[in-house]
């Protein structure tokens, strides 16, 4: 599947229907990464309707187009038309490429990630399981590109409980990315969290934390004490201990977490909200709701300035404020924040407001 860079729209006149469909489907591309919802959709159907008018159907531009289009709907909500534009991507692979490429492997990945998002485990087990072993035919049985469909059907395997058939995976997939990278590598760490996240789910906290802390060192190392890259590992411990009953520590990891967000991005970012909000929420939990107000608040604002007052987003944010408002004896400003809860409820479902969703 052809990837055009920029210099299609900055160095090059469009001549030609083929120059059109190139530019608008790159188009696209960078509106969907750029989170453009409706620029994105439309481009990638206008591009569409060019390659159908231009193309073969067995031509790789269609092809193209059609992952395009399911990958836009996918990405923005849109489920029926990103499954039925993944059937055709597939099949057209299949038939352009042959049933063992790389191309065909990639839209089997993205296809069981859609479906995955969607809770259509045995769907998605099936496409993991064919990306796996065409995967393995091209590159072999240890390569990196292994590791994410292996932790994604070692999560399947998780939540129906089989567990003699997920931690082979995750075993698996560990030891694939220590072969590669080295046991300190960044990759290492990832396929841990996903370890570690399978253990806790299954109330094994002491093997839990063992791997969540293991994947902090290698961070550390390989970034810093202070880096962003750490943030991860650090709320992944802090909830582990915060679920076994280690308030106190749980605490110390969210506030260093938060100092380190603030320190890398700035007080206006949404990560630093973020952190603020695992504070709040801990402090709300053991009742230390004057703590908890001004983190809160702050929280609030940084994320109004980047969604807006009216994103039906900041609910769960606004639910917390009312109740910290009620336990500080603040009932002025609770019944705001109920007013404004409300009307968000409201809002999000009137029937004016799906409409412009669809």
């Amino acid at each position: 599947m052809k990837r055009k860079d920029e210099n299609i729209l900055v160095d090059k006149e469009i001549k030609t229907q083929e120059e059109l469909w190139e530019a608008l489907n790159y188009l696209a591309i960078k509106y969907k990464n750029e989170n453009k919802r409706d620029e994105a959709i439309h481009t990638a159907q206008e591009a569409f309707k060019i390659a159908q008018g231009t193309f073969p159907p067995d031509h790789e531009n269609l092809m193209t187009s059609m992952y395009t289009m399911a990958s836009t709907f996918a990405e923005f909500g849109k489920s029926d038309e990103a499954v039925d534009f993944f059937d055709k991507a597939l099949e057209s692979a299949r038939q352009k490429y042959g049933p063992n490429s790389s191309e065909v492997v990639t839209i089997l990945h993205d296809f069981a990630s859609l479906l995955l998002k969607l809770d259509k485990q045995k769907e998605a087990k099936m496409l993991l399981q064919q990306s796996l072993g065409i995967t393995e035919k091209i590159l072999g049985k240890n390569h990196p590109d292994l590791v994410e469909p292996l932790v994604k059907l070692a999560k399947i395997y998780a939540r129906q409980d089989r567990v003699y058939l997920a931690k082979p995976l995750f075993e698996r997939a560990t030891s694939i990315n220590v072969q590669h990278f080295g046991p300190e590598h960044p990759k290492v760490a990832d396929v841990l969290d996903s370890f570690a996240d399978f253990y806790e789910n299954r109330e094994q906290y002491k093997e839990a934390g063992m791997l969540y802390k293991r994947a902090l060192v290698i961070r550390e190392r390989a970034f810093g004490g202070e880096h962003p890259e750490i943030l991860p590992s650090l709320n992944n411990i802090a909830a582990l201990l915060l679920l076994i009953g280690n308030e106190k520590k749980a605490e110390a990891y969210y506030v260093r977490a938060a100092k380190i967000a603030i320190k890398s991005y700035g007080r206006e970012h949404i990560e630093v909200a973020k952190a603020l909000d695992n504070l709040v929420s801990l402090y709300v939990l053991q009742g230390k709701y004057r703590n908890a107000e001004p983190l809160c608040k702050q929280a609030l604002s940084i994320m109004e300035k980047i969604l807006g007052r009216d994103n039906p987003r900041l609910l769960p944010m606004l639910r917390t404020m009312a109740e910290i408002m009620r336990n500080v004896g603040k009932h002025n400003e609770e019944e705001t924040y109920a007013l404004r809860i409300e009307r968000l409820s409201r809002n999000r479902h009137s029937p004016k407001r799906d409409e412009k969703r669809a």
